[in-house]
């Protein structure tokens, strides 16, 4: 999913990328987050469409997400129910983890106008609190998210996003990053919306539904997403899938690297095994490859 066919649709082709003497981007600190809701035909999954004009993975579906800001470190005493060390922990980071909890919630409410986890600040309270009157001014960059939360009275309930995996862009890619996903469940009786300008449509999916859309090509999505709802399919309610869903370390960059198969498909080859799959899939549908002793 991040080479030849669907790449390239995405215009972005490892071909075009390979040129050992060009020095490799740095990869920029990211979070997203997969909204779950349960409804009657079982656990659904929100998936944003970006904009054709994006400059990464255009018109692909996408969870909520994008990168960290600078404001996200400064709002992380605002986070409640994980520490910091063991925000740390789980994301790979040395200190200042929770910042990828801010960023997560920052960006759904931009994108998707709900914030998960989010309480209110008195003390015993689990009462949700609507951020949304904030969203416009937050997504401009007039407000950060850590003032909005003072302003509301409201804190982030930090255990109700589960930080599942560490997906890095591949190397050859113009635009990088290293992306904290998470899981949460949207808030009760939240009304979604996109935001129309990075994100131009949104859908609520089964995760199997989805991973059907992708292989008929009704929408396309790169193999985080594929892999992370192909997770999520295992689980029937949005409270087994965050307490019961792994996906390796997520402490580990999975940074896949391509290589040929003899049938000429594309492989991403991750350096480790998360899924017990054998770590390798096919980079055009996600679908994992059983390769032979010999490679």
């Amino acid at each position: 999913m991040w080479s030849s066919r669907t790449a390239t649709e995405l215009h972005e082709d490892p071909h075009d990328h390979v040129d050992p003497h060009d020095a490799v981007v740095p990869a920029v600190e990211a979070a997203t987050v997969a909204l779950l809701r349960d409804s009657d035909d079982g656990l659904e999954v929100l998936l944003l469409r970006r904009t054709d004009k994006a400059g990464f993975v255009p018109g692909a579906h996408v969870f909520a997400g994008g990168a960290v800001d600078a404001s996200d470190a400064l709002g992380t005493h605002l986070v409640e129910g994980v520490t910091d060390a063991v925000a740390s922990s789980t994301s790979g980071v040395a200190s200042g983890g929770l910042r990828f909890w801010m960023a997560a919630v920052r960006e759904s409410l931009e994108e998707a106008g709900v914030a998960p986890g989010v309480r209110s600040a008195s003390p015993g309270s689990q009462e949700s609190v609507d951020l949304g009157p904030w969203r416009g001014e937050v997504h401009a960059g007039r407000l950060s998210l850590a003032g909005v939360l003072e302003a509301a009275g409201a804190r982030i309930d930090g255990s109700a996003l589960r930080c599942i995996a560490r997906w890095v862009t591949p190397v050859w890619s113009p635009r990088r990053f290293d992306t904290r996903f998470f899981i949460a469940s949207a808030p009760e009786g939240a009304e979604v919306s996109h935001d129309g300008s990075e994100a131009v449509a949104h859908e609520w999916l089964r995760p199997r539904d989805a991973l059907d859309a992708a292989r008929t090509g009704r929408i396309t999505m790169i193999m985080p997403t594929v892999r992370t709802l192909a997770a999520l399919d295992a689980y029937d309610t949005t409270d087994r899938a965050i307490a019961g869903l792994r996906f390796g370390d997520p402490a580990e960059p999975l940074l896949p690297e391509m290589s040929q198969a003899p049938d000429g498909r594309t492989l991403a080859v991750l350096s480790s095994d998360p899924e017990s799959k054998g770590g390798v899939y096919d980079s055009d549908t996600g679908d994992p490859v059983l390769r032979s002793p010999t490679g």
